[in-house]
């Protein structure tokens, strides 16, 4: 029995031995995982605050990609504007050119028709001014010869038969 007892004894040492051992591991073990945990946790926070500072500056990049392209497109939209609005000053210059020619041209001819027909009805007035001019200084002459006017009276009578014919045709 006391061998027993020994090796029961010795076993239990072993045991004990064994025990601290493996709770001087587990410790350690326990410990270690803390250090890697930890640090694992610090190098977590590290990449989030770097996807944070990356996200940032990502959205500060495409704002001011955004602006840029914006400033870019109104740029060429300005241009585009400005080109079509030379371009529709051009043509419409051109068109009222070529209307004011045709009315110009058109007015011309009128001017030279209705200046003939003008020139045309001032010899008719003049015309029939002139012969009905000459029928009261017929007329005149007629009377002053048959009653054997003096100059003056014949004279006096052409001068009133003159006025009455320029106040009958409108002159």
């Amino acid at each position: 029995m006391d061998l027993i007892l020994l090796v029961s004894v010795i076993s239990l040492f072993i045991t004990s031995f064994f025990y601290i051992q493996f709770r001087r591991f587990v410790k350690k073990t326990t410990n270690e995982q803390e250090r890697i945990l930890s640090r694992t946790k610090k190098q977590a926070d590290m990449i989030v605050d770097t996807a944070h500072t990356q996200e940032e500056e990502l959205d500060e990049s495409l704002t001011i990609s955004r602006k840029r392209m914006v400033d870019a497109f109104e740029g060429q939209v300005e241009k585009d504007a400005k080109r079509i609005e030379k371009e529709m000053d051009k043509r419409l210059s051109e068109f009222t050119d070529r209307v004011f020619t045709k009315v110009d041209d058109h007015i011309a001819e009128t001017l030279t028709r209705i200046d003939g027909e003008l020139t045309q009805y001032k010899k008719q007035k003049m015309d029939a001014a002139d012969e009905h001019v000459h029928r009261i200084i017929r007329s005149a002459a007629t009377k002053s010869i048959a009653n054997g006017l003096t100059l003056a009276v014949h004279e006096e009578i052409v001068e009133r038969s003159l006025k009455e014919a320029l106040n009958e045709i409108g002159l």
